[in-house]
């Protein structure tokens, strides 16, 4: 049941305020990774173009990923034809695969070429930026970092030890410590105040 305050319904404006808050966050994470790509390709952007058509043909996605790992797209496709354009971003694609990156983090080149999911576009940009962040590649930091390299601890024996010693089980083995206090409390005759 919705409400109706001030001329719409409450899901409606609450709806209206995550959307505008949403395209503000992604307007801000467009204009950090239009500074961050044009840092690493050392050339700006097209002024007369929105963000996505600079990216739409798929150059400036190639010169990046070479800029980042040299030699990771070996010929990049310049020109109007719509089938090349698509090929230059899954080369980029491809590029960010073999960097590391899950295929599932990266957008398809459909929702570049359409400008349909622009979310998934900055979502792998972002994603490039972490997996040089976590390779150690000398880039401006952009994004985050979500692929931490492994960090194996090594215990010594008598830390093991310790741990050993200290560890009473689980609350599924063994119940909670609590409940198991009380009852021993009450086999010895103490009470708690709750009898009647």
């Amino acid at each position: 049941r919705t409400t109706n305050r001030g001329g719409g319904s409450v899901p409606a404006l609450w709806w209206c305020r995550q959307e505008a808050a949403r395209m503000t966050a992604n307007a801000e994470v467009m204009f950090a990774a239009q500074k961050w790509i044009e840092a690493i390709i050392q050339r700006e952007f097209e002024s007369g173009k929105s963000f996505a058509g600079n990216l739409k043909d798929g150059v400036m996605l190639c010169e990046l990923i070479n800029a980042i790992k040299p030699g990771s797209v070996a010929k990049i496709y310049k020109g109007p034809m719509a089938m090349r354009q698509i090929e230059n971003i899954s080369l980029f694609l491809r590029g960010c695969q073999n960097l590391g990156m899950p295929k599932d983090d990266c957008f398809a080149a459909k929702d570049l070429v359409d400008e349909v999911n622009m979310a998934n576009v900055l979502g792998c940009l972002e994603g490039l930026g972490g997996l040089c962040q976590a390779n150690n590649i000398p880039v401006p930091p952009f994004g985050k970092n979500k692929y931490a390299k492994q960090n194996k601890r090594v215990w010594t024996e008598e830390q093991l030890q310790r741990q050993k010693e200290r560890d009473c089980g689980t609350m599924l083995t063994l119940g909670s410590y609590g409940t198991q206090e009380r009852i021993e409390a009450q086999r010895g005759g103490i009470t708690f105040g709750n009898e009647y």
